[in-house]
């Protein structure tokens, strides 16, 4: 592939990716609260692993599933390092975010802000434990063994969405 088409290739993959961190990032600005309804009760204890499912479903071989699993470890690495590069580029621009809403906030409006600043911390906090579970590779969640994937920073002062 000569060097502008691959570049272009990143390029679009990187953008889509960090599109869809923002959209995460961004959903409880988008979100109105009011009429909101909870979230459905989960009725199951975990969902299948990607590799259990295509285990499963193409009956793969064990030397199938190894390949299979070095190949999920490594993307799952490959991932890891990509959120270490891009974390603290979203979480300048989220504190910059709310430093410049707390600056036009009235006093009684910067209490209710720094509160649900705080709900947002929690919520994203929440969200990464569960993240990091899903990402234990089967061997570990029958073990209880901690996950490969990395702790979840502790939230900043600007943190949140």
């Amino acid at each position: 592939m000569e060097r502008g088409k691959k570049f272009a290739v990143i390029s679009l993959g990187l953008m889509f990716a960090l599109g869809f961190v923002a959209g995460l990032a961004m959903g409880p600005f988008m979100t109105p609260t009011e009429g909101r309804t909870a979230p459905p009760q989960r009725t199951h204890q975990r969902r299948p692993s990607m590799t259990e499912t295509l285990s499963t479903q193409l009956n793969l071989d064990e030397e199938q599933k190894q390949q299979l699993s070095e190949i999920t470890e490594q993307t799952r690495e490959r991932f890891s390092e990509l959120r270490k590069e891009v974390s603290p580029r979203f979480k300048a621009i989220r504190t910059e975010t709310h430093d410049r809403i707390r600056a036009i906030l009235r006093p009684e409006q910067l209490e209710t802000f720094e509160r649900l600043v705080a709900e947002w911390d929690e919520k994203e906090q929440q969200r990464r434990k569960e993240m990091e579970s899903r990402w234990k590779r089967p061997e570990q969640k029958a073990e209880g063994a901690p996950a490969q994937a990395e702790p979840a920073p502790a939230p900043t002062q600007g943190g949140g969405p």
